[in-house]
């Protein structure tokens, strides 16, 4: 006669299972959840790439779409005002009045990929940075021609490496570079525009770079 299990040994296999998947299941939603963030990160990246484009075709200057070019401030804005003409963004906030003007909310704390703070809000960055919000959602802020990229908007985790990426822009050649590692006392480096100071490209919590070499190393690796 065949013997049935018994409800001690269904009980313990049920309680393995739930320890294997209490073990697993996070592990999976998380890289589940990075995997979605580093398309946004590509498709954002392609979005403002193929605005460049747009841009030299019509050889089109940042300054041809505002009145004034004379301050880093007047410039982050044209800088924005341009990117908006080739491709539908909201309205654009002035550099340190990200807040003021709506585009980010006040309690929008930033962090590196490490977990420490970096900022309270994206919007400082620099000292001070030109955002919009491009129509997939993603939060682009300008600080001078280093872009900040927050490819699920306002929603967590705002980590660099996780959903935060940057790159650096170069109007004059119609080219944009993803950040490698960073440059102290300047910010995201990409060893063309701004030199590397530490980082190298890749994605690690115990890399010196906060996570900028992320920005790189998502563009060409998956998750």
């Amino acid at each position: 006669m065949k013997k049935g299990f018994t409800l001690a040994e269904v009980l313990i296999t049920l309680g393995i299972i739930g320890v294997v998947a209490a073990m697993t299941i996070p592990t999976l939603v998380s890289k589940s959840q990075q995997r979605q963030h580093v398309v946004a990160w590509r498709k954002a990246y392609a979005e403002i790439y193929h605005a460049l484009r747009l841009m030299q075709a019509d050889e089109a200057q940042p300054e041809d779409f505002v009145d004034s070019f004379k301050t880093s401030s007047e410039r982050e804005y044209a800088y924005v005002a341009a990117i908006s003409h080739y491709i539908k963004t909201s309205k654009i906030c002035h550099e340190g009045k990200a807040v003021e003007e709506g585009c980010i909310p006040k309690a929008y704390p930033i962090y590196h990929l490490n977990g420490n703070k970096c900022l309270n809000n994206i919007g400082l960055k620099g000292g001070g940075a030109t955002c919009t919000i491009i129509l997939d959602g993603t939060l682009i802020c300008f600080d001078e021609y280093m872009i900040t990229f927050d490819v699920n908007g306002f929603t967590g985790p705002n980590t660099w490496g996780k959903d935060l990426f940057f790159a650096n822009i170069d109007f004059t050649n119609y080219a944009m570079y993803p950040a490698k590692g960073y440059k102290y006392g300047w910010g995201q480096a990409d060893g063309v525009i701004v030199p590397i100071s530490v980082g190298d490209g890749t994605c690690k919590k115990s890399n010196s770079d906060f996570g900028t070499g992320c920005s790189y190393y998502y563009l060409h690796n998956m998750p």
